[in-house]
């Protein structure tokens, strides 16, 4: 579809806004904080599925 490359930098720096918005939400909703462990890492591992998958069919 689209032929979009960004650079490794670009990667990295859209993690880290996405790690600023996550604290910021913790910052701003206390209850989030509440939740097990292993809820993060669920949400971790569903939200890594697709970049890991387009990853590797390209290589």
């Amino acid at each position: 579809m689209w032929k979009f490359q960004f650079s490794f930098i670009d990667f990295r720096l859209n993690a880290l806004a996405g790690f600023a918005v996550a604290l910021m939400l913790a910052k701003l909703w206390d209850p989030i904080l509440s939740l097990n462990w292993y809820t993060y890492l669920i949400v971790a591992i569903i939200a890594s599925i697709k970049p890991l998958i387009t990853f590797i069919k390209q290589v």
